[in-house]
């Protein structure tokens, strides 16, 4: 019979403690804020400053705080399905962003369009198509996560 002990298994152990997942998912949230907003602010380079590109990592830094607060299961499965669709929404806002950059399709106003003038790249990479790889690989693994939380919670693994 397996030993569904986490404690012996250091993956098993992180993927079963909520308290440590919401840290990861915070860490992960405020990442790319704390990267872009110093790109911004503190070098000075500019990017298009409509926020409502970031209110997906608002609301994953929101419902890791609350995970974090009320450590029970049900609520860090809340959150936890929470985080993983505000990454996918993320990813889904960041390639709208890259296609008015590309010309793709316009902006929904005419003050939106001044986003396509001249993105700011990082390594020959605009920082919206970065954005959209990493809001999609982080709502893909929120998703893993959180499904290796339940099996473990339910003792199937």
């Amino acid at each position: 019979m397996p030993d569904n002990n986490p404690s012996k298994d250091p993956a098993k152990s992180i993927f079963s403690d909520g308290t440590m997942l919401a840290k990861i998912f915070l860490a992960i949230s405020i990442l790319p804020l704390a990267f872009i907003f110093t790109l911004q602010y503190a070098a000075g380079l500019t990017e298009c400053k409509h926020l409502y590109q970031y209110i997906p990592y608002f609301i994953t830094i929101i419902f890791s705080l609350l995970a974090l607060i009320n450590p029970s299961i049900k609520i860090f499965l809340l959150s936890a399905t929470v985080i993983m669709q505000a990454f996918l929404v993320e990813a889904a806002i960041a390639f709208y962003h890259i296609g008015i950059e590309k010309h793709w399709w316009q902006g929904v106003s005419a003050d939106q369009n001044i986003c396509d003038a001249s993105p700011l790249e990082l390594a020959g990479m605009p920082v919206s198509l970065w954005n959209f790889i990493y809001a999609l690989i982080a709502g893909i693994a929120s998703a893993y996560i959180t499904k290796k939380y339940i099996k473990l919670k339910a003792g199937i693994e």
